[in-house]
């Protein structure tokens, strides 16, 4: 049995292992090994929470997480962003990802936002079907970041509530 719900303080360990494992895992062959290897529980484990943390729990142990805020760079009057979401890579393939990711629109959708975006990376292709099933679009908006020490291209999605 899966429960989601908004994170809490004690959820950060769990957190901080489903960042450090999902991004080993999702990010092979797409980031530099040596900067992948060097991912920890504890440097991947935030201070802290927010109301805008949502984490997936599987008997009471954390499996997934999903960050949602006001679009960053869009008019965040109108657009909600989904800017982190993650499972462990065990939980890949489930279902339970596409269940963390409409409650994250249902929390978006609530607050007020008609329009949802997300940034993914070019080459991670896995995720890019993930959204795509889940009923975004590519928006054709892309962009250059610094992530690990290289220049990676992201590409955006949107999901039109």
């Amino acid at each position: 049995m899966y429960i989601i719900r908004e994170a809490t303080q004690g959820d950060c360990n769990g957190i901080g292992k489903v960042y450090c494992d999902s991004w080993r895992a999702a990010y092979q062959n797409i980031l530099p090994q040596n900067y992948l290897n060097s991912l920890t529980v504890t440097n991947c484990t935030p201070d802290k929470v927010s109301m805008d943390d949502i984490v997936l729990l599987k008997q009471e142990r954390v499996v997934g997480i999903c960050h949602i805020s006001e679009a960053r760079n869009r008019d965040n009057k109108v657009w909600g962003e989904i800017v982190a979401i993650y499972l462990l890579p065990d939980m890949w393939g489930s279902g339970v990802g596409s269940q963390l990711l409409q409650r994250a629109i249902k929390k978006l959708e609530y607050r007020g936002f008609k329009n949802i975006c997300l940034w993914v990376l070019k080459d991670n292709i896995r995720a890019r079907k993930f959204y795509e099933r889940n009923g975004f679009k590519v928006s054709g908006n892309k962009r250059e970041i610094k992530l690990a020490g290289c220049n990676i291209s992201e590409v955006e999605y949107i999901y039109y509530g």
